[in-house]
């Protein structure tokens, strides 16, 4: 091995030997159990103490080859109601009523800043909440879903039914430490796009896309509102996802005009 092999346990579950470069830190630590497990971890505990800076080194630290630590988890307040079932609609809904409705196979998805039917919303590629074609739709697909949801009947924790890389239909997820990014890759005149990127994150919903000039723009619905991105949040959400070596566009300018 060429790198610091590590025992690591977190409750209720067995424990995992990981095997982590010389200068690991311990967000490093957390990451690596996550994609090992999907279990979303969020603290290392050595020696029976919380270890709080993600960003201090194993070394820093004293952790040592074939140590023993302990990372806590923290569940995701997200559930979802069709992965288990074959059918055309899956349902991800945040405890404070954001939800979000996945077609199987499309760029485009439904989503509501709270549990109220009349909020539900179409999002398109390249669109921001304020635009028309977020408008307002007549109807709900597979309502049954989303209802069980909410009043706690088939519902299933969202990092739970995932492994990361998950495909369906259209949709890819991948689990990060700060929560699951989802991605969507359609066909398009004989090229592969990623034309949707979703954030399920512990405080809700985040969006992002791209204009014609390749710069990075977003929302998010928290708490039952709808916030777009400013450029810090922008470049804060696109450094996660860099950190996490998924989505994130490096160098890429941020929209100085949201809407």
């Amino acid at each position: 091995m060429s790198g610091i092999p590590l025992y690591v346990s977190c409750a209720g579950a067995g424990e995992v030997m990981l095997e982590l470069a010389v200068q690991a830190t311990l967000g490093d630590l957390l990451e690596a159990y996550t994609t090992r497990t999907g279990t979303r971890a969020k603290e290392v505990v050595w020696q029976g103490k919380v270890l709080g800076d993600a960003k201090a080194t194993l070394a820093d630290e004293g952790i040592c080859p074939q140590c023993r630590v302990e990372v806590r988890g923290c569940g995701l307040p997200w559930r979802q109601a069709g992965v288990e079932f074959p059918g055309d609609m899956l349902y991800l809904r945040h405890e404070s009523g954001v939800f979000v409705g996945l077609p199987i196979v499309s760029a485009n998805f439904m989503w509501g800043e709270k549990d109220l039917l009349n909020k539900r919303r179409e999002a398109k590629p390249g669109c921001l909440p304020k635009y028309e074609s977020m408008g307002y739709l007549p109807g709900i697909r597979r309502p049954d879903l989303l209802n069980s949801l909410k009043d706690g009947g088939c519902e299933s924790a969202l990092e739970g039914c995932l492994y990361d890389g998950l495909e369906w239909g259209t949709w890819t997820f991948h689990i990060c430490r700060w929560g699951v990014f989802i991605t969507n890759t359609r066909s398009c005149e004989n090229r592969v796009s990623s034309s949707t990127r979703i954030m399920c994150r512990e405080e809700g919903l985040w969006v992002l896309g791209q204009n014609k000039e390749r710069q990075l723009f977003g929302w998010k619905a928290v708490d039952g509102d709808v916030y777009r991105l400013g450029p810090e949040d922008l470049r804060e959400t696109n450094k996660m996802l860099g950190d996490a070596q998924l989505d994130a566009e490096p160098g890429t300018a941020i929209a100085s005009q949201l809407w």
